[in-house]
């Protein structure tokens, strides 16, 4: 999962920086709704790293994929609560 998030990440990096542009001069010219191609292919790659990025925030992380009640820090924590608690049957 993490080396193909890296692949996606590079690919839009690629997309988002206009470096490839110097080797297509005549479309580098060419305007969409009054601006150079290479800001629009800059634009477009910024908003598609944002979207990358919600989608995988979006997700569940590794360690929240078990519930919180069967997680070893939350048994150890409320190990811990309930032999804090004054009166607490030992």
């Amino acid at each position: 999962m993490q080396k193909k998030v890296l692949i996606i990440y590079a690919i839009l990096l690629l997309i988002s920086v206009p470096w490839y542009w110097q080797f297509f001069p005549s479309l580098s010219q060419a305007r969409i709704l009054g601006f150079p191609m290479w800001v629009v292919s800059s634009l477009l790659g910024s908003a598609l790293v944002s979207a990358h990025t919600m989608v995988l925030l979006l997700k569940p992380w590794e360690g929240e994929l078990e519930p919180a009640s069967e997680s070893p820090e939350y048994r150890s924590a409320a190990e811990a609560f309930r032999d804090s608690k004054p009166g607490a049957s030992q």
